[in-house]
Parts: structure tokens; sequence; C-alpha cells
């Protein structure tokens, strides 16, 4: 009989937090937060859309909702992972729509369009006078372009101040419809 010693080094195993879930309203920044111990590399998947997918805390702009995976590496080899899920909504609140303009030709708010951050298309806009006769109608328009918005005019007619109500359909980023409807005052 012989007897033969070996040493073995256990060394720890990393652990990894992905972060907390959020909710958040699409078009919004986000930053993902990895935190751990015995971190030697990082990979975040999907990466589509990152600042960088091999850092701790890369940055997105939220257009869908996503699961996000982090699997973190240590120095010997061993790994872990851990998800964090980015919940994106749409609401009103993503939409400005002012009201009041001036469309006197000044170049300052001479324009009634639709802005705001995380929609993608305007599918409807419609702007009605105080009788209900539909005075501007654009559809499939892009959000914060101010020339595919209202110039006051009718038929070629300048019209003069008075109130009107509009209608607002959008699509968000995320898929989800948006309805939108109140008054605007023209002023001249």
């Amino acid at each position: 009989p012989d007897t033969g010693f070996i040493k073995v080094t256990v060394h720890p195993l990393p652990i990894v937090d992905a972060g907390a879930d959020q909710r958040v309203l699409a078009g919004t920044a986000v930053q993902l937060l990895g935190t751990g111990t015995n971190i030697k590399d990082y990979l975040w998947w999907p990466d589509t859309a990152l600042s960088c997918a091999n850092c701790p805390n890369p940055k997105t702009t939220a257009t869908k909702t996503t699961l996000y995976t982090l699997k973190v590496t240590s120095d010997f080899g061993c790994s872990d992972t851990d998800q964090v899920n980015i919940v994106v909504f749409c609401d009103q609140s993503q939409l400005f729509i002012p009201n009041t303009f001036t469309p006197n030709g000044d170049g300052q708010n001479d324009y009634f369009f639709p802005q705001g951050t995380g929609v993608g298309k305007i599918k409807s806009f419609i702007v009605y006078n105080r009788w209900g006769q539909k005075v501007f109608e654009r559809t499939n328009i892009d959000i914060n372009v101010r020339e595919q918005g209202w110039d006051g005019s009718f038929g070629g007619t300048t019209l003069g101040s008075d109130t009107f109500v509009y209608t607002l359909e959008a699509t968000c980023d995320n898929g989800e419809i948006v309805f939108l409807k109140g008054d605007i005052t023209l002023i001249r």
C-alpha cells in the first residue's frame, strides 16, 4: 500500500444579480444593473440595442418588453446567471399636445403637431371646427415633425382665432395603441 496527497484549492463561485424587474414607458432610457462577487466577465443577452453586452451596466432604450439574461464568469471559469424583465407599457403621458398655437409665419409655434417619445407612428390626426367640420386630417405621419402638422388653414384659406377639437390615434414603439382627444386654440 501507498498513500499520496494532493492539494485541492476550491475557489468561490461567482454570484450575480441582474437587478430588479422594471416597468417603464416605451421610449424610456433604461440602465441595467449587474452586480455580484468573484466576477471577471459579463455577458448580457439579447444584446440588441444595448450600449455594451460585456459590461456590468449597459444602457438601452425600452421599445418592447424584454427578458434580459446576465451570465458572469469568474477567473477560474465558473459561471452564474440571473435575469431581469423590463416590461414596457404605453400611455397618453408619452404624447405632448399643446393647447394653443400661433400660425403667424414667425417661425415659432406656426404648426399644431403631436410631439413625444416612445411613439412610432401617428395613425390618425384630425382637427374639427366648432361645428364638427373636419378642417385637417393626416394619417400615418411621424411624431415630432412640425411640417406634417396643421398650419391653421382650411381649403387654402387662413382661419381666424378660434378653438378647435382634435382626435389622435398613435402606435407606441411596443405596438400598443393610444387614443387622445382635446382642444386647441388658434391665436392670430
